[in-house]
């Protein structure tokens, strides 16, 4: 054991005299790294984290104004806080659509970079490039690839530009005078100063891409993290790294201000449909409700009538509870048939079915919502411009909830008939013990039961409206603020320490080693083939 510490210890001092008899090769090597190490953190352009919260209002402050028999219309039409899940929404904030209209909106297809020193130095302008490019609106829609524009404008204003566009074809032009067009074979392209052209140090070097919104649309997704806290919690974080802390600022804003817009166009949609639809009703309720008024108006007139009600008011006493029993029967009888009406209308076979039956059913109005949802579904997927099997499946599965809707709405309708029978039933033993009540009193007793009749459904349908109108009011943004964009202190990168820990390992242990190690290997290698 003893031999072997001592040769242990000898291969040790032997190393520690190979190192210092080459002590030069390890200060050389350190010496160029950490130049090379300064020389990276001189011309990296730093790279900044921004990050922003918000959090997923509800409406809570609106639900004091609506009546618990409306709930179910709520929650059928969409508007009610069960159809949100902030996983749900998260998914759609973050989707490509969303961030595709985010890239519009801030002309993201279009990447102004500033090169320096032999393209060492990139620096990203955003909405600061002294020098602007524009074509048709319609190219960032069909363009499949990249245009890459790299424009030197010399210290007398002239430019000389180069194009590439793909492997096809690359062109090369002289511009004099700006603004310039510059004509290629998928589009004309159009050169323009900026405002800060003027602050601009001549000459300089700009590479700009023009790209499709779908392509960057993509690459932004993966720069924009945006993610829940908790699946109980409406909060949610939105964060992005980028060299230009400007940009990532719009970008964060911008992704929430266009997520409140979809939000409101889909409520304005729902809202819009259900309010068309409910408008119909009523025009065609209002006017059943008018005949029902002239038919009680002719009779009075026909049998030199004027205060009748007291009359029957007094005969009819003892039934009074049961016709209102019967009234309140019909009426929730000929909601289920307008429903019915409308399901099985082959126009309305994707349409929102705007009316809640929570007062005869509770669980047909919970069925009611989660079709109308799979609706809503079917509205945001046929949205997409690329069709998939996603809307086949969606389809089918909608259809069999619609059968199962109607199984159990034409069981609560057999229900009701059964329930307005046995009233009717009851109608006919009462009416037949008052055997002195005049022919003329009865027939009066009909036309009245149908006014009330179509009068309660008409003031249904205006209070449903109204409520629905209260409900859809956008009073506050979908998404509320916590946290407005904020750069992060600490640089992403690069990072001084680390670089410089870097450059010490390669230079000061790796590179030397492999020097001293290497070139007695090296040489052996050259006698040999000598």
């Amino acid at each position: 054991m003893n031999t072997e510490n001592k040769s242990e210890k000898e291969q040790i001092i032997a190393f520690l005299l190979l190192c210092l008899r080459n002590w030069y090769v390890f200060l050389i090597s350190g010496v160029i790294c950490l130049a090379l190490a300064v020389v990276y953190l001189k011309v990296k352009t730093p790279v900044y984290q921004v990050e922003s919260s918000v959090a997923l209002r509800h409406d809570e402050s609106l639900t004091g104004s609506v009546s618990k028999q409306s709930g179910g219309l709520l929650n059928a039409i969409g508007l009610s806080r069960g159809t949100e899940n902030i996983e749900d929404e998260t998914i759609k904030m973050s989707s490509q659509g969303n961030i595709k209209q985010v890239v519009k909106t801030l002309d993201l297809n279009k990447i102004y970079t500033l090169v320096k020193c032999w393209g060492l130095s990139k620096t990203p302008l955003y909405d600061h490039s002294p020098v602007l490019i524009n074509t048709h609106p319609t190219l960032a829609d069909t363009l499949m690839g990249i245009i890459e524009f790299k424009l030197h404008v010399d210290k007398d204003g002239r430019g000389k530009l180069k194009v590439k566009y793909g492997d096809f074809y690359k062109n090369r032009f002289t511009i004099d005078v700006f603004p310039a067009t510059v004509s290629l074979p998928i589009a004309d392209f159009s050169f323009s100063l900026s405002p800060e052209y003027a602050v601009c140090k001549k000459p300089f070097d700009i590479k700009i891409l023009y790209t499709n919104y779908d392509y960057i649309a993509q690459i932004y997704r993966d720069l924009i993290e945006i993610d829940f806290h908790k699946k109980n919690s409406d909060m949610i974080s939105l964060v992005t790294q980028s060299p230009n802390p400007d940009l990532s600022k719009q970008l964060l804003w911008t992704t929430i201000d266009s997520y409140n817009k979809n939000w409101d166009a889909d409520k304005e949609y729902v809202y819009t449909n259900t309010v068309n639809y409910m408008n119909q009703r009523l025009a065609e309720n209002l006017l059943m409700l008018s005949e029902a008024d002239r038919k009680i108006q002719q009779f009075k007139d026909r049998n030199n009538l004027t205060d009748i009600e007291a009359d029957i008011t007094y005969s009819y006493t003892v039934n009074a509870e049961l016709q209102a029993k019967l009234i309140e029967a019909e009426t929730q009888s000929k909601l289920v048939d307008i429903i019915l009406d409308y399901i099985n209308d082959e126009n309305n076979q994707y349409a929102l079915i705007p009316f809640s039956i929570t007062t005869l059913d509770p669980s047909i109005a919970d069925v009611i919502g989660k079709y109308n949802q799979e609706l809503l579904k079917r509205v945001e997927l046929s949205k997409s411009t690329i069709q998939t099997s996603a809307m086949t499946l969606l389809d089918e599965h909608i259809g069999i909830q619609r059968k199962n809707l109607l199984q159990s709405l034409n069981n609560i309708k057999k229900g009701m008939q059964t329930s307005v029978a046995e009233l009717r039933k009851k109608e006919k033993e009462l009416d037949a013990r008052i055997s002195n009540v005049p022919s003329i009193e009865q027939e009066y007793i009909g036309l009245k039961r149908e006014q009330a009749l179509q009068q309660s459904i008409y003031i249904f349908l205006l209070e449903k409206k109204e409520e629905l109108g209260i409900r859809s009011v956008s009073l506050v943004p979908k998404l509320k603020v916590i946290n407005e964009p904020f750069v992060v202190n600490e640089l992403v990168s690069p990072k001084l320490l680390k670089t410089l820990l870097t450059a010490l390992f390669f230079g000061g242990v790796v590179i030397p080693l492999a020097w001293i190690y290497g070139m007695p290997y090296i040489r052996t290698i050259r006698r040999k083939e000598e």
